[in-house]
């Protein structure tokens, strides 16, 4: 138990500390493929990157899904793998080097997918809430809802 408050305490310390490195990036600089051509050849990007490691931006058009992979392995329970899918709200860029992963919401500024304070800039968001429950019915029985959401 006390790894894991440690583990909590460095996270959430290492969350609200610096700022927010929001950079601005000219995407003539990279080679820009559409989520439909990473589908038609799907080594596009890992080739891209062995070839050229400045990285590549792929662009996502509102309204494309895409599958999602969740992961979860806690000391209590591993979460088991099922169909889920994500769907773009609105058209958004990545830009993939070898050995990170930026977001950005214009294709001009990017920020890293994982740094909360260059989301909050980048997407307007204003915070956040994560709530995990655990409740039953009679027609779903017993089930673990999990609510990630962005303000």
């Amino acid at each position: 138990m006390k790894t894991l408050s440690t583990l909590l305490a460095l996270t959430a310390l290492t969350l609200s500390a610096g700022c927010a490195s929001v950079r601005t990036i000219d995407q003539d600089e990279y080679q820009t493929y559409t989520l439909n051509d990473i589908r038609s050849h799907p080594g596009l990007v890992a080739q891209a990157l062995a070839d050229d490691a400045d990285g590549l931006v792929v662009s996502v058009t509102e309204g494309e899904i895409l599958p999602l992979d969740l992961f979860s392995v806690l000391p209590f329970a591993t979460l088991v793998a099922g169909d889920n899918w994500i769907k773009f709200d609105r058209n958004v860029w990545f830009l993939f080097f070898k050995d990170d992963l930026l977001i950005s919401p214009d294709g001009e500024r990017f920020g890293a997918i994982y740094d909360p304070r260059a989301l909050k800039e980048l997407f307007g968001m204003k915070g956040g809430q994560l709530s995990i429950g655990f409740g039953m019915s009679k027609a779903k029985g017993a089930r673990i809802s999990v609510l990630l959401l962005a303000k």
